[in-house]
């Protein structure tokens, strides 16, 4: 979804004399692979996970290229949730997991509950749920004249 997004918001930027003479979706493809993919290069952004601290299942720190995240994003959750109920990964071994269900990620800003499923038996049908909770941004007056 980032890379989607990242590339919606550099077609908008980018000049529209470069894309105005394709004439095909081809072209406008070739135009994007030549200009805008090598911009869009994967970033890594470990994460550490160690024993739950706070009666969770798990605690993590999140690292952006150049901080700790106060949280998580929600498909890093998602993925972490799955390798604590994936047997052989190091989340799993280090959680000792025996069953889906809630799992509790602690962050340095709280926590995150994952719900996962799994109706069959491979990592490949587990299902997540998430509820995410919003928080106030900003509380203020607006003046709407008579």
């Amino acid at each position: 979804m980032m890379k989607k997004s990242l590339c919606c918001a550099l077609l908008l930027t980018a000049s529209f004399s470069t894309f105005a003479a394709a004439k095909t979706e081809q072209q406008i493809a070739d135009i994007v692979n030549r200009t805008i993919t090598p911009l869009m290069q994967d970033i890594p952004k470990p994460v550490l996970i160690s024993p739950a601290r706070r009666g969770g299942t798990i605690n993590v720190r999140y690292f952006m290229p150049h901080s700790c995240h106060k949280a998580l994003v929600i498909t890093g959750a998602i993925a972490l949730a799955s390798s604590c109920a994936t047997d052989g990964t190091v989340a799993h071994r280090m959680t000792q997991l025996t069953d889906y269900g809630d799992i509790n990620i602690e962050h340095p800003g709280g926590c995150l509950d994952i719900h996962l499923t799994n109706e069959g038996n491979e990592p490949s049908s587990i299902r997540a749920s998430v509820i995410r909770t919003a928080r106030k941004i900003f509380a203020g007056e607006v003046y709407i004249p008579e």
